[in-house]
C-alpha cells in the first residue's frame, strides 16, 4: 500500500505542476519548468510523509465516543505540528535540490510570514486527511461487525443458497503492528489502555 500512497501523491504533484507551468506559459512568465517541478513534487512528497504519520496516529489513538474530549487537544496540536513539519520539509528539500538541478540557491521568502501562510492551506488539509482516515476506520469497523453477525442471522433465517461473504476492508492504507504492541503492554501493566496523543 505504500506504493499506492506514493502513486497518489505523485499524481497530485504532477497535476499541480502541469497547472502552474501552463499558467506560467499563459501569462508569459519566464519561470523554469524544472523549478516548478521540484516545487510541486517536494510539496507532494512532504505531504505523503505527513500522511503516513497521520495513518499511524489514527490507527493507534483514534477519536472515539468515549475518548474524544481527552484526545481532541492532542489532535489539535498534531494539526499544527504536521503543518509546520510539512513546510520545513519542503524548505529543506528545495534548499538541497535547487542547486543540484543547476537552478541556484532557493529563496523561500521571509519565513516568519511563510510558515503562517503555508499553515493557512496545510492546516485544513491535515484536518481533512484526519477526517477521511477516521471515516474509513468507522466504515471498516462497521463492515467487520456486519460480517461477524452474519452467521448468527444465517442460522436464524436459513437461506436456500449459500451467500459468499466479501472480506472486510483492510486498514487504510497501512497497518502498524507497533500499535497492537503498545496496547498489549498498556493492558498488561494496568488492565486498561490509556494511551493517547493528549495524554
Amino acid at each position: 500500500m505504500l506504493l499506492g500512497v506514493f502513486a497518489v501523491f505523485t499524481f497530485a504533484g504532477l497535476s499541480k505542476f502541469a497547472y502552474f507551468h501552463l499558467d506560467d506559459l499563459a501569462r508569459g512568465h519566464d519561470y523554469p519548468y524544472q523549478a516548478r517541478l521540484i516545487e510541486e513534487l517536494t510539496g507532494a512528497y512532504s505531504m505523503a510523509l505527513v500522511f503516513l504519520v497521520l495513518v499511524w496516529v489514527v490507527n493507534c489513538w483514534p477519536l472515539e465516543r468515549d475518548n474524544w474530549p481527552r484526545r481532541l487537544p492532542g489532535y489539535a496540536l498534531l494539526v499544527v505540528v504536521a503543518a509546520l513539519v510539512h513546510t520545513t520539509l519542503v524548505w529543506g528539500s528545495r534548499l538541497i535540490l535547487f542547486p543540484l538541478a543547476g537552478l541556484g540557491s532557493y529563496d523561500y521568502g521571509i519565513m516568519r510570514y511563510r510558515y503562517p501562510m503555508e499553515f493557512a492551506i496545510n492546516g485544513p488539509n491535515v484536518v481533512v486527511l484526519i477526517a477521511v482516515l477516521h471515516a474509513w476506520r468507522y466504515y471498516r469497523r462497521s463492515r467487520q461487525r456486519e460480517l461477524e453477525t452474519a452467521p448468527a442471522r444465517g442460522r436464524a433465517q436459513p437461506s436456500p443458497t449459500r451467500a459468499t461473504r466479501s472480506p472486510a476492508p483492510a486498514a487504510f492504507p497501512v497497518q502498524y503492528p507497533e500499535c497492537h504492541f503498545l496496547a498489549h503492554v498498556s493492558r498488561s501493566g494496568s488492565g486498561r489502555s490509556h494511551a493517547g496523543p493528549a495524554g
